[in-house]
Order: structure tokens, then C-alpha cells, then sequence
């Protein structure tokens, strides 16, 4: 970041130089017209001559210092977009590099991780790594050793300080949603697998990992494909019976 600040500081530097020579041009443009308005040979000749020639001088000079400013702030836009682009990068390399720490501090303080192994729940899904952290649940990458796929176990944690009563409401509330979940069958919801209790205190629920979903997903949308491909040839193919 003290890289940032720092050639940030000599693209403003630079802006601001060139802010400054554009306002200096703006004012010899408008020194140059006073001039020629006030100051125009009447009589002479030869100092017409000459002073027209001045002019002339004068102007390409204030012609090519204007496209030397504009050449130069062009040059100075390209660079401040770079400059935000390889911040922007560093910035998203910066938070995913966050997150994957924060993810691994959660793994090694979870129950389940305990002397570098992870247990197999329910003697069928082993546990891989830790996906993300709520308040009340960790979610696992695991395989499932029947099926032989990878899933996605949810891990429902009760508070052991709740009452008898706030334990059961909270159950209720989370068997209710797996129940629609199982019953529910669209391509872009992950599949509801399982649930199991582990303890009097936790119980999880599996579920169809992301890479299922866009297998079904892609699925779902191929067959459509062809069945409305084969549906158009066959009623053309009709018609030109």
C-alpha cells in the first residue's frame, strides 16, 4: 500500500504541474489577443512584416505547448487507470487472501478439527475442509463414502445455554425448511441428500454442492435445448410432407 500512496503522489504531482502550465497557456492566449488587438502597425511596412512574423512565432509556440499538455494529460489518464486497475487486483487478491484466513482460523478452532484429522459423521461423510462459519452452523466439504460424490455438510450447533423450549423452536424451525427443501426439485437449487443428529446438541443436514447444481443446471438447460430444437425440425419436417 506505501507503493500506492506513493506513485499516487507523483501522478497528482504531475496532474498538478500540468494543471498549472494549462492555466499559464490559457493566460499567454489571452495576453497574445490584447496584443494583436493594441499593438497592429498602421504605417510601416516593414514593421508589419515584422510584427506578423512575432505573431506567428508566438502562436506555434502556444499551438505546441497546448499539445504537449494534452499529450501529457492523455499519458496521465492511462496511467491513473493502470494505477487503479493494479490497486483494484491487489485489493481482491488482498480480501480473498482475508477470507481464506479467516477460513482456516474457523477450521482450526471447530470441534470436529482436533490433531490435524477430521472426522468421518454419521460413518458416512467424510469431512475435507470447512466452506464458511455462521453463528449457529459450519458448513463442511465432505464425501460421501456410499455415493461416492462430494457434498456439502451443514452443521446445526444448539446453543447448550438455551432452554428446553428455545431448543425445540429452533429444531422445528430447521426441520421445516429441510422438509421443503427435500420436496422441492429445480435445477438451480441445490438437492437436499440427508440429515442425521450427531449429538443432543448438533445435528446436520447434507446437501448438493455447487458443482452438482451447475452439472443440473447445465442439464436442464442442453435437454431443453434439444427438445425444443427436435420439436421446430419435426414440425418442419412435417409441413414439407
Amino acid at each position: 500500500m506505501k507503493d500506492f500512496t506513493r506513485r499516487n503522489g507523483v501522478l497528482l504531482e504531475r496532474r498538478v504541474e500540468l494543471e498549472k502550465r494549462k492555466k499559464n497557456l490559457q493566460t499567454a492566449k489571452r495576453q497574445a489577443k490584447k496584443s494583436v488587438n493594441s499593438n497592429i502597425p498602421t504605417v510601416d511596412t516593414d514593421d508589419a512584416i515584422n510584427y506578423a512574423n512575432d505573431s506567428t512565432v508566438e502562436d506555434l509556440d502556444n499551438i505546441a505547448e497546448d499539445i504537449a499538455i494534452r499529450s501529457h494529460l492523455e499519458q496521465l489518464k492511462r496511467d491513473e487507470m493502470a494505477l487503479n486497475e493494479e490497486k483494484r487486483i491487489f485489493e481482491a487478491e488482498k480480501a480473498s487472501h482475508q477470507k481464506e484466513l479467516r477460513r482456516q482460523q474457523s477450521e482450526d478452532r471447530s470441534r470436529f478439527f482436533r490433531d490435524l484429522h477430521l472426522p468421518c459423521l454419521n460413518e458416512r461423510y467424510l469431512l475435507q475442509s470447512l466452506l464458511g462459519k455462521g453463528g449457529f452452523s459450519e458448513v463442511w466439504k465432505a464425501y460421501d463414502l456410499q455415493e461416492l460424490r462430494e457434498v456439502a455438510v451443514k452443521v446445526h450447533q444448539l446453543n447448550k445455554q438455551w432452554p428446553p423450549e428455545r431448543k425445540e423452536s429452533f429444531i422445528k424451525h430447521v426441520r421445516r425448511e429441510y422438509q421443503i427443501h427435500r420436496d422441492m426439485r429445480h435445477p438451480r437449487v441445490v438437492q437436499f441428500y440427508d440429515v442425521f443428529e450427531i449429538d443432543t446438541d448438533s445435528f446436520a443436514t447434507v446437501l448438493g454442492t455447487i458443482t452438482h447444481l451447475l452439472t443440473r443446471s447445465l442439464t436442464h438447460s442442453l435437454t431443453h435445448l434439444l427438445t425444443h430444437s427436435l420439436t421446430r425440425i419435426l414440425s418442419w419436417y412435417g409441413q414439407c410432407k
